[in-house]
């Protein structure tokens, strides 16, 4: 199985270091474990963790020292930050998310609950990451981008509230109109109408009748659309609508509530999904801006090979000698030269562009996609050899039925692709190599 992140765990006791370490091992995680706050420190500095994990209590409050500690040293800053604990009260929760907590569960998390919870969270340090390392490429280029600050958004976030019962909609309205644009809509079908064409930051899904199957597969209409795909979605459900949480966790929830839901939950539920959904259009919008004059191919709009090469020099060092994955994908139009020969360059430009535009649309927010003679290449962070294979056939597939023209007369590329993971002694040259030998 392929470990899906690293948790540094911070725990006193050695008991809740056992139990929790065995949850999160269980879930598909691998464990580094800390039981002070200077050892966690030192450990979050050397060990390169996708999240630090605080099981709270600690002994004499020292869990806001550490907190505050882990958030002002800049090399470990970025790292999400989740606390663990029995009985942590809504008021408690609160205050530790505006201490910049991404994230707080109850101590009796199951191992469905902790991967669903913290499966997004690790994608979320990888786009972290990928921010930092791309934009001291971008500089080193020449294009300086201002990376964005924590809750620097403009305006109120806006929340879709979907659900079939007055009394429930009434009830979550109370708690959250104050703070919170809302829209309230009472039938799923319309609710992913508006999603497809507003610019939401988190849905919230009640449950309350039989009709509740309808309502939670809004949730897998909505991690099914790529455009939605990263929408946080929080499900609240009367206990008779879900035999377990786990149902709706596996439908694409990314919190899951049954009834009764204090005021205080609802609010820090909600808080904690459109501060991470907001984060994430601050990096898209971040690392969109490195793409410049000096950094990019001005034939295809994407990034140039030299800053390829010096990026995945980064990306090679960051990921400790293999210890991270880091794939590539490479794609080559195999009858460019033909099309060059038949069309002419200007044409067969045109083309190459319009192929470009549609794979910078097919990829995640932290791949970067850069021209590499007639084709591109992907780098994929954080991504394994096998899990690589997902998003290089679904482009491959997208490329070759999409219907793509030359002077109004329709043209097929013959599109090859190869793919390459990271081994120890390589270089941005062999890795790529290496992905051109798999095409063969």
């Amino acid at each position: 199985m392929n470990l899906l992140g690293r948790i540094l765990l911070v725990a006193e006791d050695a008991g809740d270091q056992r139990r929790l370490s065995a949850k999160l091992g269980e879930a598909g995680f691998s464990v580094l474990t800390a039981d002070t706050g200077a050892q966690a420190l030192e450990r979050a500095r050397k060990g390169s963790p996708d999240i630090v994990m605080l099981k709270t209590p600690l002994r004499d409050g020292g869990e806001t020292p550490l907190i505050k500690a882990l958030k002002a040293a800049p090399e470990i800053s970025h790292i999400p930050l989740v606390i663990i604990g029995d009985g942590i009260s809504p008021e408690r929760r609160r205050a530790y998310l505006e201490q910049d907590v991404d994230d707080v569960l109850a101590g009796t998390a199951d191992g469905t609950e902790l991967l669903h919870r913290l499966k997004p969270m690790v994608r979320f340090a990888t786009m972290q990451s990928e921010l930092r390392l791309r934009l001291d490429t971008a500089t080193t280029f020449g294009v300086d981008v201002t990376p964005p600050r924590p809750g620097a958004g403009d305006g109120r976030y806006r929340v879709l509230v979907v659900g079939g019962g007055e009394s429930p909609l009434k009830d979550i309205e109370a708690v959250l109109e104050g703070s919170y644009g809302l829209e309230v809509v009472p039938d799923p079908f319309t609710a992913e109408k508006l999603l497809g064409g507003g610019d939401f930051d988190a849905a919230i899904v009640s449950l309350e009748s039989e009709t509740a199957a309808d309502y939670l597969d809004l949730c897998a209409q909505v991690r099914k659309n790529p455009a939605l795909f990263n929408l946080p979605v929080l499900v609240i459900s009367d206990p008779e609508c879900l035999k377990e949480p786990a149902e709706a966790y596996s439908k694409g929830a990314s919190i899951v509530h049954l009834r009764p839901v204090s005021a205080g939950d609802l609010d820090a539920s909600i808080m904690t999904l459109v501060r991470r959904q907001r984060a994430r259009r601050d990096i898209r919008e971040a690392l969109a801006a490195t793409l410049g004059d000096e950094t990019s191919d001005a034939s295809a709009g994407l990034y140039s090979t030299a800053l390829l090469h010096a990026h995945l020099d980064r990306l090679i060092e960051a990921s400790e000698g293999g210890q991270k994955a880091l794939s590539v994908a490479l794609f080559e139009i195999r009858n460019m030269a033909g099309l060059r020969e038949e069309f002419g360059n200007k044409a067969a430009d045109g083309l190459f562009a319009e192929v470009a535009s549609w794979l910078a649309r097919l990829i995640r927010v932290e791949d970067m996609a850069a021209r590499v003679e007639d084709g591109f290449c992907i780098t994929l962070p954080h991504t394994s050899y096998e899990d690589a294979a997902t998003p290089m056939n679904r482009i491959m597939w997208i490329v070759t039925h999409t219907e793509f023209g030359i002077e109004d007369e329709p043209v097929g590329l013959w599109v090859m692709a190869g793919r390459a993971a990271l081994e120890p002694g390589d270089d941005a040259d062999e890795l790529i190599a290496r992905a051109r030998r798999d095409m063969d």
